[in-house]
């Protein structure tokens, strides 16, 4: 992946940012602005944990290939499939975070 040399120089606030950048131009192809407002909510949330936590670089490249790979399914009008990949992208993010989530929240 091409874009991992350039995260390691930049700061967290940086790469985090790139990724909320990505999923919100996703969402904004779909043309519904509820489904953009409730993003750009949990972006802002995202940002409060995320900023606090230190940033496993070396989890980068997987989420870089998975970007990359959601971005070539839909050039390739491949949506369904698209759809899926993103769909598992953002349940293993889900599934690395909530316990730090809980934790950070004190429950």
């Amino acid at each position: 992946m091409h874009c991992l040399p350039r995260f390691r120089a930049r700061p967290n606030e940086t790469i985090l940012g790139h990724g909320a950048t990505f999923h919100e131009s996703l969402v904004a192809m779909s043309n519904n602005p509820f489904f953009t407002m409730a993003l750009e909510r949990v972006n802002r949330m995202r940002r409060l944990l995320e900023y606090r936590a230190k940033v496993d670089r070396a989890r980068l490249k997987a989420e870089c290939g998975d970007h990359l790979r959601i971005l070539s399914l839909l050039e390739a009008e491949r949506v369904i499939e698209a759809s899926e990949h993103l769909r598992r992208h953002l349940q293993d993010a889900r599934d690395r975070k909530a316990p730090k989530t809980r934790a950070w929240a004190g429950g």
